[in-house]
């Protein structure tokens, strides 16, 4: 639709849960979700093509952070430590909004139960240090207000 205002990455606030405490809201450098599936293909006879089907199975999410302290690097740490221990695990969600520039409220989505992979990155002298989380979510849920 023309005249539309695109939103840009300032109207995309994320945060980050493990168990009750929050993180990287505003320490954010990328986020990216996407789905995973499986993906069928059926062919047929007597049909010309093959006809296509999806099964989502999650959601994958990457995610980015400079890093002023150790918190969140340690939450996961400690979730894992209680998964080791076969112990409740504090559970992981991130939160993520979209601030639309035509006056509408704000929407939010989450992605739930999440495992995280994290990798901590200080490469240069030069650049910020970084964590990078490879997560694995079973949905993605609007968040109702």
């Amino acid at each position: 639709m023309a005249g539309e205002l695109l939103v840009n990455g300032q109207q995309i606030p994320v945060t980050i849960f493990v168990g009750k405490n929050k993180y990287g809201d505003d320490k954010l450098v990328s986020f990216q979700v996407r789905e995973k599936v499986t993906k069928h293909e059926d062919q047929h006879l007597n049909r010309q093509r093959a006809g296509h089907d999806k099964q989502v199975d999650g959601y994958k999410a990457q995610i980015t952070l400079h890093m002023a302290d150790f918190g969140l690097m340690q939450a996961l740490m400690d979730q894992q430590a209680q998964r080791d221990a076969l112990q409740p695990i504090d559970p992981i969600s991130v939160v993520f909004g979209m601030k639309t520039r035509d006056g509408a409220p704000p929407k939010a989505m989450s992605l739930i139960n999440l495992v995280t992979e994290f990798k901590f990155d200080a490469s240069a002298r030069n650049k910020r240090v970084t964590l990078d989380l490879d997560c694995d979510a079973d949905d993605l849920v609007p968040v109702v207000k």
